[in-house]
């Protein structure tokens, strides 16, 4: 027979859920439509090479048919979460010439939307 059950027992609490960590957001609706372009388009050149039509289109027709898939499966690879996106990098012009004032002078920016533009310090 099993032991006598303690009457003071209490089980304890449950272990803390996992906090879910926010999903990335995939990039199919935005390649869909170019993979199936760039794919289509290679179809034509292979035909077209196939039917000699075009010199070097079976060669060419068969890269951008791979480029196309393979365009077509990363679309399905979740892009990289980014939790706190860092300020635009700095013009090529700031760097040489060290300060963002004498670069907001030249371009003759107005000074409300200066405030606004930021980089990051190197």
């Amino acid at each position: 027979m099993s032991a006598p059950q303690d009457p003071n027992f209490q089980a304890p609490p449950p272990p803390p859920m996992p906090e879910e960590e926010p999903v990335a957001p995939r990039p199919t609706k935005k390649l869909w439509p170019i993979a199936i372009g760039v794919f289509v388009l290679g179809l034509i050149f292979v035909v077209g090479g196939i039917a000699k039509f075009l010199s070097g289109g079976i060669g060419t027709g068969g890269a951008l048919c791979f480029f196309g898939a393979l365009l077509f499966g990363l679309s399905f690879v979740r892009l990289p979460l980014v939790p706190n996106p860092e300020a635009p990098l700095c013009r090529a012009v700031e760097p040489a010439t060290g300060s963002r004032r004498l670069l907001i002078r030249s371009l003759a920016v107005p000074a409300a939307a200066a405030g606004l533009w930021r980089c990051r310090a190197a």
